[in-house]
């Protein structure tokens, strides 16, 4: 079985979700959070912006590791959203991503 995930630049990704129920896809809604197939949305971390290239690309990352780890779609797409803010935070794209520690530790704050 396949997902499909929307970004908010349009952009949709697919692999596979062996083992989940209902309908799998989710939607992100920029500064807004990521909307689950309930309905229920997931809040973005509030940050200042400094730079917004490569926001989806965190965004796709956090989400594919947070589901490679076995996380619930829900977990995932919060760790996502961290990964995200975290990088639209900081000026420049890939150099700018987060390090595991700083998505860890602010996970950790939102608990």
């Amino acid at each position: 079985m396949a997902s499909e995930v929307g970004f908010a630049g349009g952009v949709v990704m697919f692999w596979p979700l062996p083992g989940r129920a209902g309908d799998p896809r989710g939607h992100a809604l920029g500064g807004a959070g990521c909307q689950l197939p309930s309905g229920e949305v997931i809040p973005a971390i509030r940050v200042r912006v400094a730079d917004s290239a490569g926001e989806g690309d965190a965004f796709a990352a956090g989400l594919a590791v947070g589901l490679a780890r076995g996380m619930t779609l829900r977990d995932s797409c919060r760790l996502a959203n961290v990964v995200a803010g975290l990088k639209v935070g900081r000026r420049g794209s890939s150099v700018a991503m987060p390090s595991w520690d700083d998505v860890r530790s602010r996970l950790d704050e939102l608990r």
